[in-house]
């Protein structure tokens, strides 16, 4: 009996541990109190009775709620320092991912960096289904055409759904008028097929006052398209400031809808968007990533130099100014577009672009090609700041003019050549009324070559053909650049590469012919025509045709690729 009491007694305290009362403990609280009130008289009792009403107090019971409380609380911070320290793990990894990426690639050869990019743009190219209009089927009909001429990429200029003034409607959606989305989808698949890449052309800072963004900004009164445009208080005739457009028009337009006037720097039927406003900014990441999803390649960021204007819409313009330069003069300087191009802002939006696109890269195992122009590109060291936002290579354009001779090109390509970051590429392209003469430059510069040419005559396509197996050459494709000759007329360099024949590049940019000694520039004395621009010239009558270096003659206009001979050859 005694042992049985000891062991209840035992069971009891036991329980005084418990943190709630349980069927188990009624039934040990029963069996004592049966065998306390049975106990003989010869039983001992040196043990003494528990009582249990004593043992399990109010205050107790408090103790263990609290107790459990803590016990909780220990557990969920615990559980939120292992999350917090598990997140910041996976984030490093992730860092650490992307830098393995990053020297993966550091040293590798992208596709782009040496790239024939062919400009489309689609209604002006071909008609496909007869309506007058080119389409992106029209593409499709000449892939044949793009494989001959070992293009490597096109670039879509105006893909999306859009105005008859090209305007954008809707950046979701393909122009209707070129196919729409699903004869897209078929281009897409069609060029994929043949190892042709699809850039697309993106101008972001505006679309037309018919999308639908504008007219809900305009109409709705408070809805999360409200400011997706840049509004200001104003009255008819009386803009908010005086920034003015390269027209010298107020860049300011009343809404009668809203009572407000709304920026537009490219026209009224345009209207600028907000890009201080994180829903746009976002809009354009899922944009981007549509497009990707359908296969796009990369994309060429336009006029990127309007994407931001001064925060302050009641700061006026400081029309003129003056400073003094180094000679001590005081001169001039035009400061009107300070206000509204160039804004600092604009590289940290391309950074958050640029995580969209590493994202995809890596989740994709791909390569994409970010480029981007400008408007109206200042110095070229404003241009070259955008390698470090997360462009690949921005398009140093050559703005053609009359009478933009030798030495207008010469300063523009060694200005550029000069700030572009060793590790980086140059890509190069046309603006203006340009000639194949021009396109001959461009694609034997070193880097990447955006051309858009109507190749629908034969001399230019067999120049095209030419030029594009030339920059299959290694001395093209691998290879150095030094200048030879430069004249008031005549721009000529070299491409070489170690263990290759090096190739001359000459063009006569003036109104005579010009007879040039270029046996010091290149320590050659000969070598045999490659590409012309003009086969059936003056100069030069047939392919391959041996010339002398010391005394070569160029026609006006005229443009010559020669691989240099050794002697013994």
């Amino acid at each position: 009996m005694d042992e049985n009491i000891n062991n209840t007694q035992a069971r009891l305290r036991k329980n005084q541990g418990a943190k709630v009362e349980t069927k188990e403990y009624e039934e040990c609280k029963a069996r004592f109190d049966y065998a306390k009130d049975n106990l003989d008289d010869n039983d001992d009792k040196s043990v003494p009775p528990l009582s249990f009403e004593n043992s399990w107090t109010e205050g107790q019971r408090l103790s263990f709620n609290v107790k459990q409380q803590w016990q909780f609380l220990v557990f969920f911070l615990s559980l939120c320092i292992s999350m917090y320290f598990l997140t910041i793990y996976n984030e490093r990894q992730l860092i650490k991912i992307k830098e393995e990426y990053a020297m993966n690639v550091k040293h590798e050869e992208f596709w782009w960096q040496k790239a024939f990019i062919y400009r489309i743009d689609v209604g002006q190219f071909v008609d496909s289904n007869k309506d007058g209009v080119g389409d992106f089927l029209g593409i499709v009909a000449k892939i044949e055409l793009l494989n001959s001429l070992l293009v490597d990429a096109i670039l879509i200029e105006n893909a999306f759904s859009q105005t008859e003034s090209g305007a954008i409607l809707n950046f979701y959606d393909a122009h209707s008028k070129y196919g729409g989305l699903e004869e897209f989808k078929q281009m897409i698949s069609v060029l994929k097929e043949s190892g042709v890449r699809v850039l697309l052309r993106v101008r972001p800072n505006q679309t037309s006052k018919l999308h639908n963004w504008f007219v809900l900004s305009e109409t709705c009164g408070d809805c999360k398209e409200k400011d997706y445009y840049i509004w200001a208080d104003c009255s008819p005739g009386k803009p908010p400031n005086n920034w003015k457009n390269n027209r010298g028009e107020s860049i300011w337009n009343y809404s009668e809808v809203r009572k407000q006037c709304y920026l537009s720097q490219l026209g009224g039927k345009l209207a600028d968007l907000n890009f201080r406003n994180v829903n746009v900014i976002n809009e354009f990441k899922n944009i981007f990533k549509k497009w990707l999803k359908l296969g796009i390649d990369g994309f060429l960021l336009d006029e990127l130099d309007l994407l931001y204007e001064e925060e302050d819409l009641s700061v006026d313009e400081v029309v003129d100014d003056v400073e003094v330069n180094e000679e001590g003069e005081t001169i001039k300087i035009d400061t009107s577009k300070e206000l509204t191009r160039n804004r600092h802002e604009v590289y940290d939006l391309l950074a958050l672009w640029r995580e969209v696109f590493d994202t995809y890269q890596i989740k994709n195992n791909v390569q994409l090609f970010i480029s981007c122009q400008f408007l109206e590109p200042d110095m070229p060291s404003e241009s070259a700041r955008y390698f470090d936002t997360g462009i690949d290579a921005p398009i140093k354009t050559f703005n053609v003019v009359p009478k933009c001779g030798s030495m207008c090109f010469y300063q523009e390509i060694d200005s550029w050549i000069t700030e572009v970051p060793s590790n980086k590429v140059s890509s190069w392209g046309l603006d203006g009324k340009h000639s194949v003469l021009h396109d001959l430059l461009i694609m034997t510069l070193p880097g990447t070559a955006f051309i858009q040419r109507n190749l629908s005559d034969d001399s230019a396509l067999k120049t095209f053909e030419r030029l594009s197996n030339l920059r299959k050459e290694h001395s093209f494709l691998n290879g150095k650049f030094n200048y030879a000759v430069i004249t008031n007329s005549i721009l000529s360099y070299v491409r070489y590469a170690r263990r290759f024949l090096p190739y001359l590049v000459a063009v006569n940019f003036g109104e005579k012919t010009e007879s040039i000694d270029f046996t010091e520039s290149t320590n050659y004395m000969s070598g045999e025509i490659m590409a012309v621009t003009n086969p059936t010239g003056k100069s030069f009558n047939q392919l391959y045709q041996k010339v002398g270096l010391k005394d070569l003659k160029l026609n006006d206009g005229e443009g010559v690729v020669i691989r240099l001979l050794p002697d013994d050859l």
